[in-house]
């Protein structure tokens, strides 16, 4: 068992890990399975919310979503002016007149908000009867863009998106606190099960080797706990995200607590002496204390924004990949063991092209202003 189990190590370390890396780099099988829209910038965004009212479910949904915050009337003076660009030209008049009544005149039933410069072309061709089916452009755009900035962001953390996403890719998504709880948890319970019945009670009593399998414990089921924790009501993360990560935490699992119960060196207590020890210790409470120092930020702020996906711009995932990597980096060394390494090595390849992403707009908005 021992061959076997340093192979599997080797071939993590020096085959999966790169081909991984290079993966992630250039072509991330999962950035397509985000259940939300790639926001990085604002034209993004308008094209987004455009397709997404191209889509008959996308637009009851939406509707439903503005209805439930009272600002319906926007996306139907939209649609009704869409309409009007396509109507043949004897109906113009009809539909024109129409929308004036309905959305802009004194007693009107549903009023929109425009500026008074906005109001005056269309008043004025009212007033001659002169209708034109470009006359509310200027009011479109801007009813677009108050849709866009007060209504799109907050409709993709509703529950209206939710069904949305569920009725269009049935399956393919799931409940995040279940998902995040899937991911992680694997590690607790495939390392518990493999340092208890496939360790050796040499290992088991040893203190050394419980105090550094403790770390990769502790902080696993940290993550684990983390999704009840933090706000994650109305989000959705990807099936084969969970699937793949679920048999990776599960490999994790086994690795760690095989290595620790049953191959790695048994230390006396003088061993907690040791310079590399004592480096790995450090580096390890480090990297846990800038983990949570970018998770409290990261609560606060799914708390506070309209946007419950808003990060913070200037370095935020970067801090925390760092912390992560700086966490694992003390574990290793702490550890002085090849699994160790394939963590570390693993959580780099896993981290550090989507770090780049990130920067470069990649998934998710920040709180700069595009």
């Amino acid at each position: 068992m021992e061959h076997l189990f340093y192979t599997t190590c080797y071939v993590l370390l020096c085959v999966v890990a790169p081909l991984w890396f290079l993966l992630l780099t250039f072509n991330d099988p999962f950035a397509s399975s985000e259940p939300y829209p790639s926001t990085g910038t604002s034209a993004k965004l308008r094209i987004d919310l455009m397709e997404h009212l191209e889509d008959d479910i996308g637009l009851v949904s939406f509707r439903a979503f503005l209805a439930d915050i009272l600002a319906e009337e926007n996306l139907d003076f939209h649609t009704e002016v869409e309409a009007l660009h396509k109507v043949p030209a004897g109906e113009v008049p009809m539909l024109a007149s129409s929308i004036f009544n309905t959305f802009l005149s004194p007693d009107c039933s549903t009023p929109i908000n425009v500026t008074a410069v906005q109001m005056k072309r269309p008043v004025d061709l009212a007033e001659r009867e002169e209708w034109d089916r470009n006359m509310y452009d200027d009011m479109q755009k801007s009813i677009f863009s108050l849709m866009l900035t007060n209504g799109w962001s907050r409709y993709l953390d509703s529950k209206h998106f939710i069904d949305y996403t569920k009725k269009r890719r049935p399956g393919l998504f799931v409940d995040a606190k279940i998902g995040w709880f899937l991911i992680d948890s694997p590690c607790v319970i495939a390392g518990l099960c493999s340092f208890i019945f496939l360790g050796n009670i040499d290992h088991q009593t040893n203190i050394y080797s419980l105090t550094v399998f403790a770390f990769y414990l502790f902080y696993y089921i940290k993550k684990s706990l983390d999704p009840f924790i933090y706000a994650y009501e109305n989000q959705l993360v990807s099936s084969s995200i969970v699937v793949v990560c679920f048999f990776n935490s599960i490999m994790s699992g086994f690795l760690q607590g095989t290595y620790m119960g049953k191959f790695s060196p048994v230390n006396d207590t003088s061993e907690f002496y040791s310079l590399h020890f004592m480096v790995g210790l450090f580096l390890f409470i480090s990297g846990w204390i800038i983990q949570m120092c970018s998770d409290d930020l990261f609560k606060r702020l799914r708390r506070q924004a309209t946007n419950k996906r808003q990060l913070p711009f200037g370095g935020f995932n970067f801090i925390t990949a760092a912390g992560e990597i700086t966490l694992w980096t003390g574990y290793a060394i702490a550890q002085w063991g090849i699994p160790g390494l394939v963590l570390l090595t693993m959580t780099f390849s896993n981290l550090a092209p989507r770090v780049f992403k990130h920067f470069n707009g990649g998934y998710f908005i920040t709180n700069k202003e595009h």
